[in-house]
């Protein structure tokens, strides 16, 4: 049975999961016990149904469970595994999170420098056309500063 299946079981929605930001945090605690269930038993469990950080963490915490269920390792042992698995989840949402911010910021600046490309393509002012290019520029590039630098060297 896929992983989505077994969340849709216990109602909860995979869209409902977004990069470490369960809705409810009682369905995180249902994931970890349905992934202790199935571990204790041998159960397999697919869990691409996932995002990265949260198939990386269940994943780990399936083979932490099997082994403390198997009496590979003991409960200590499995606790600390399981915290090291949580820090490195939460590590990983970071991560994801910083991620996609900065996609979003640079997605934010093309389409700033896409719409002062309309605006330079229409000018006939070429005072104007020269500060919009400029703009264009500082956007690709991330620099504030190109302008400034630009009208100061005009005007010295």
């Amino acid at each position: 049975m896929l992983y989505a299946e077994r969340l849709l079981k216990m109602k909860i929605k995979v869209e409902d999961i977004q990069f470490g930001e369960f809705k409810d945090t009682a369905d995180f605690k249902k994931l970890k016990q349905e992934c202790y269930t199935a571990a204790s038993k041998g159960a397999p469990i697919d869990f691409s149904e996932l995002p990265p950080a949260e198939y990386k963490y269940f994943s780990e915490m399936y083979w932490i469970y099997s082994d403390f269920a198997g009496k590979r390792i003991a409960e200590n042992a499995a606790k600390e595994r399981e915290q090291k698995a949580y820090k490195e989840y939460c590590e990983n949402v970071n991560d994801q999170t910083t991620y996609l911010q900065n996609i979003a910021y640079w997605q934010a600046n093309i389409k700033a420098a896409s719409d002062s490309l309309s605006m330079l393509c229409k000018t006939t002012d070429k005072d104007k056309a020269l500060e919009l290019a400029v703009g264009i520029v500082e956007k690709l590039l991330n620099d504030s500063t190109i302008l400034k630098t630009v009208q100061n060297n005009i005007t010295a």
